[in-house]
């Protein structure tokens, strides 16, 4: 069922809409360069101008905002996802002779080192906490700009390289459909 929901809008709605964008940039090429070169004069005369410029390719700083988004609205989503799957990874296993705690806070995390019987104090537990949060800040401070970069690097540069050289609506696009719109 599922295969069909993702396999019909390609098939009724896609693959026809591809066929009707690449009969128009070839009836454009056709009707309006003479000789290979534009003529302004068969640029006035050519019937369908509104429907060419309808073409998303056509307004490529449109196309690439749209595409931006949607890149990262997906990027976020899937760094979301790898963070869920990372905590359900880093999650122990419970025994018999561990105590669990199922609320995070530094005396859960304190009574869970230690164990049920121990005797703590709760600025022992905050102390050792903030020390191991010292020694790592300035690590986790580098792979978050880290990640950061990437992220806004693959946000960037995935829908321009896409637009570039990955889309196949229109094989052989030269970008010549902006100009006369």
């Amino acid at each position: 069922m599922h295969f069909y929901v993702l396999y019909s809008p390609r098939l009724y709605i896609c693959v026809p809409a591809i066929k009707a964008v690449r009969g128009l940039y070839m009836q454009y090429h056709d009707e309006v360069f003479a000789g290979g070169l534009f003529s302004d004069e068969a640029w006035a005369s050519f019937t369908r101008s509104e429907e060419l410029c309808q073409i998303p390719l056509s307004q490529p700083l449109f196309f690439v905002a749209v595409l931006i988004c949607w890149t990262g609205t997906i990027w976020a989503d899937l760094l979301e996802s790898f963070h869920y799957i990372s905590l359900w990874g880093s999650l122990c296993k419970p025994s018999s002779s561990h105590f669990v705690v199922v609320e995070v806070s530094s005396r859960a995390c304190c009574r869970r080192r230690f164990g049920h019987g121990s005797t703590f104090s709760a600025a022992d537990c905050g102390e050792q906490h903030w020390v191991s949060f010292r020694a790592r800040r300035d690590r986790h401070l580098f792979l978050r700009i880290v990640g950061m970069a990437l992220t806004v690097l693959v946000v960037v540069c995935l829908p321009i390289l896409f637009m570039r050289c990955l889309q196949q609506v229109l094989p052989g696009y030269r970008w010549d459909v902006r100009g006369p719109c």
